[in-house]
């Protein structure tokens, strides 16, 4: 009901009573003797204003919607109602939350409800009431207890009340303690704090001491990948890299003997301090540890910046120390440290994958060796060579090409040197033997020499009875060309004899049939001789 329609009701029940005192309103009190003893029409009209002006308040006021909630236990009143109508307020809507709220035993005040629609209306959001109350409800129902005002207030400055208050849920059943206010902050920030709890809660779980949420949200404005540094330092931690306690010492009474541990001083369900678990139960903090954890961490963000995986560092370096636990030979230890593994890292070399290799030793092979042995028979081979990197030297030691060249080199040297193919096929593990006891080649190489095999062994081509071959054909050559000189001789001498007259036509046929006949007999000698050879066969 507006102000106009009141004003207009009340104008128009003043003007009622004044008329009513005039005698052509009331012609028969001018006339009546026992008029003092009658009533005046003036109360009349005052009692009928008065029961109309209370119909009219309780239509104003709602009666209906006040005796709904003074039915649900809900603390308002009636003029609170007629207030509200007058404002502009929605009565029904504001009474109807209230009374929800009150069946989740939760009290809201309708100052504030209507303090919170007025300056919503105002920017045109209309779900605010509705979003605002659910949220407190949710809250409560999970056992949180937030000041409606400080609900309002998050709101008001544009905050995913209903996000926020979620994971402010989240945080209590996990026993971390934070705030409306802290995660508020953290969504005005434009952090996922959704992600940001879960990773929180991990680290917290695992007895991680020093870390705070607003310290994982510096590091992630940082560009700092915060959920890979937890892992690495949940991996860290388990893996004993961070801190290791000395061993116990037999107990000696003292006077500080029965004083009690330093503990967190704010809580104790972790939150932002670091003196409980994830559980909520109290964790005792040791200085030593503490400060450690924080060196750690520190390392690794440096790390991080510079451009490193920190979590193939801490895998690595993992890795090596177990490996280590299970050798025994000092000399074949891994020893690597986090600095060495953060300037290996950072050189560009995968460390997870040499410490691997470290571990299990890498197999690599050679192409196929060719070579000749002292009797000229040619054999091709291959080798196996079985090497370890040398962590400490994979930056600065030469690389596998280096290994397979000088084992190339030894193995056509050590065949070239033995007298005979035969000891080589018989014996191949000689050749491998012998380039073993050179670990003087390695020495400055990245990796450790652990053994060599000798596979796939041919033998090749001849070069002896190459060279004989290509001897006979050069000596036949020779004795072809000495008698075609001679014949050449033969013919120029005759030439000179039948121009001198010392050599006839006739002695010439005569010399003729004299080679025909020697070269016939030639023949039927090597005749006879086949045909005898075959006979004894």
């Amino acid at each position: 009901m507006s102000k106009k329609f009141f004003s207009t009701f009340l104008f128009m029940v003043i003007a009622l009573s004044i008329f009513a005192q005039t005698e052509e309103f009331f012609p028969e009190q001018s006339t009546t003797a026992t008029a003092t003893s009658e009533v005046s029409p003036l109360l009349y009209i005052t009692l009928i204003f008065i029961v109309v002006l209370f119909l009219w308040f309780l239509w104003y006021a709602n009666i209906n919607l006040w005796l709904q909630a003074k039915a649900s236990k809900v603390i308002i009143g009636t003029h609170e109602l007629a207030l509200m109508r007058y404002k502009g307020v929605p009565t029904k809507e504001i009474v109807g939350y209230m009374i929800k709220a009150k069946e989740a035993q939760l009290d809201l005040f309708q100052e504030d409800l209507v303090s919170l629609y007025i300056t919503t209306e105002k920017e045109g959001d209309k779900g605010a009431i509705k979003k605002v109350v659910e949220a407190m409800i949710m809250a409560y129902n999970a056992g949180l207890r937030l000041e409606m005002k400080e609900v309002i207030k998050q709101y008001h400055a544009k905050v995913d009340i209903e996000k926020v208050i979620k994971n402010l849920v989240i945080a209590q059943n996990s026993h971390v303690t934070t705030s409306l206010k802290e995660l508020s902050e953290f969504s005005l920030a434009h952090v996922d704090i959704h992600a940001l709890l879960e990773i929180f809660i991990k680290a917290k779980s695992a007895h991680i001491l020093t870390l705070t949420m607003k310290d994982l949200v510096l590091y992630q404005h940082a560009h700092l990948d915060i959920k890979k540094l937890v892992d690495a330092v949940i991996l860290a931690n388990d893996g004993g890299l961070i801190y290791q306690k000395p061993p116990k010492k037999e107990e000696k009474h003292d006077e500080h003997k029965d004083e009690k541990p330093r503990t967190d001083g704010h809580d104790s369900h972790g939150g932002d301090s670091h003196g409980g678990d994830s559980h909520g139960h109290e964790v005792k903090i040791d200085p030593e540890h503490e400060k450690a954890e924080k060196e750690f961490i520190k390392k690794l963000i440096e790390h991080h910046h510079s451009g490193g995986n920190i979590l193939n560092v801490v895998n690595a370096v993992i890795s090596a120390k177990n490996a280590d636990r299970e050798l025994e030979d000092p000399t074949a230890k891994l020893d690597l440290s986090l600095e060495a593994a953060k300037n290996i890292d950072l050189a560009g070399i995968d460390l997870l994958k040499a410490v691997n290799e470290a571990i299990k030793f890498k197999v690599i092979e050679t192409e196929p060796i060719r070579a000749y042995a002292g009797d000229g028979i040619e054999l091709t081979m291959k080798c196996r060579v079985t090497i370890r990197p040398r962590i400490r030297k994979i930056i600065s030691g030469a690389g596998e090409e280096t290994i397979l060249a000088r084992i190339h080199e030894n193995i056509v040297t050590q065949i070239g040197l033995t007298k005979t193919h035969r000891q080589i096929l018989e014996s191949p593990y000689l050749l491998a033997d012998s380039v073993e006891q050179q670990k003087k080649l390695f020495d400055d190489t990245a990796y450790d020499l652990i053994s060599i095999d000798i596979s796939d062994v041919e033998v090749g081509n001849d070069i002896e009875a190459k060279l004989k071959s290509l001897r006979a054909k050069a000596d036949y050559e020779e004795e072809r060309v000495r008698r075609l000189h001679i014949e050449s001789e033969v013919n120029k001498a005759m030439a000179d004899a039948f121009r001198d007259g010392t050599f006839s036509v006739k002695d010439y046929y005569k010399m003729r049939n004299m080679e025909a006949d020697t070269s016939m007999r030639e023949a039927l000698s090597k005749s006879k001789k086949q045909e005898d050879t075959d006979l004894a066969i």
